[in-house]
């Protein structure tokens, strides 16, 4: 991503408006006991197995992918995504 003074060109057009922040949930962020937005991944989070992240994903996204010849592969249909309650786990 090519930034200027620490902000990226698409922010920059949009009139100081950012683009990828916190509120508009584009990037991957959470917060601390203090209310202070981190963007690096937890250390207990970074080794989990994939049937540990499919877990406690919040949501289950399904996208029908399909061979289109030479090993190319492509998608059909519509693509859905699903809520999981994972408040219980």
């Amino acid at each position: 991503m090519k930034t200027s003074n620490g902000i990226c060109f698409k922010c920059q057009s949009r009139n100081n408006k950012l683009f990828y922040s916190y509120e508009n949930k584009l990037l991957t962020t959470w917060k601390t006991k203090n209310n202070i937005i981190k963007y690096t991944l937890l250390s207990e989070l970074q080794h989990l197995t994939l049937a540990e992240k499919l877990l406690i994903q919040r949501v289950s996204p399904l996208v029908p992918v399909i061979h289109i010849k030479n090993g190319i592969l492509g998608t059909r249909g519509h693509v859905v995504s699903f809520y999981q309650d994972i408040a219980e786990i």
